[in-house]
């Protein structure tokens, strides 16, 4: 590219076929809440970071480059290769920003400040990876049915 914008344009006077880093950035333009971390691809869901398979992302990529065929991109597992590790660099998020907020219990109907009792909305910063199965509802604790 250069400094405008555009895409260079081969000797011949036909534009180059987009870098890897193009592709990248459509991805994740088209994809938002994905991230790396803890070893593991993550898209985010209903307050939560869960595991998302290796082979769902690639996929999703390879549409991406298959796409870009016009531009004159030719789909090849080694452009697969370098986009998706391109892609996976791109959205990596260190290991000590995940599950970094022990005063955030997420539920399904929102994430509890549990210092305060406030229930904020979801938020994909709070990089939650796992929650509660049930919605928190404000009020007295009920009785555990223990004897006094």
């Amino acid at each position: 590219m250069n400094g405008n914008g555009s895409r260079l344009k081969k000797p011949t006077g036909k534009q180059a076929a987009p870098t890897h880093d193009e592709p990248r950035g459509r991805w994740i333009n088209n994809t938002p809440h994905h991230a790396h971390g803890l070893g593991d691809r993550r898209r985010y869901e209903a307050g939560i970071w869960p595991i998302d398979f290796e082979i769902s992302v690639r996929a999703e990529i390879s549409k991406v480059i298959e796409k870009a065929k016009p531009e004159g991109v030719k789909p090849t597992a080694s452009i697969l290769s370098s986009v998706t590790e391109l892609t996976r660099i791109k959205v990596y998020i260190p290991d000590e920003r995940w599950d970094a907020e022990p005063d955030v219990l997420v539920c399904r109907n929102g994430a509890l400040r549990i210092s305060t009792g406030e229930l904020l909305n979801h938020q994909p910063e709070h990089y939650a990876t796992s929650a509660v199965p049930y919605d928190y509802e404000p009020g007295p604790c009920p009785p555990t049915g223990g004897s006094s």
